[in-house]
């Protein structure tokens, strides 16, 4: 059966100055500055948290469905549509810039801009 709740993961080995921006190029007008959750639609909660477990080599945290990546949240949540990817939670430092995107703006997504 496809597994379309697995993520692809790249880990690579160049400096993060080749891959990321720094300076001005690593700000943006609407204040984010990174990644603060991912929810993944799922159709089976406990086999997703099972190949995660599996894929990440770690536990998830007390709610038994959300794993930390880098100080990043991946949720995982049952859904009984299409799985795959109906949730982003931006970072920003600021208050002032949070919010959801307007859906024409993300191409459907659910985006939201929180602060962290």
């Amino acid at each position: 059966a496809d597994s379309l709740d697995l993520p692809f993961l790249c880990a690579d080995v160049t400096p993060r100055a080749l891959r990321v921006p720094e300076g001005a190029a690593a700000v943006h007008e609407n204040g984010v500055r990174g990644v603060a959750r991912v929810v993944v639609g799922v159709d089976s909660l406990a086999e997703s948290v099972e190949r995660y477990r599996a894929l990440l080599g770690t536990e998830p945290e007390a709610d038994g469905r959300t794993f930390v990546l880098s100080g990043s949240q991946v949720s995982l949540e049952q859904v009984y549509r299409r799985q795959g990817l109906p949730e982003i939670e931006l970072c920003a430092a600021s208050p002032a810039k949070c919010g959801p995107l307007p859906v024409r703006l993300a191409h459907g997504a659910a985006i939201t801009i929180v602060a962290c």
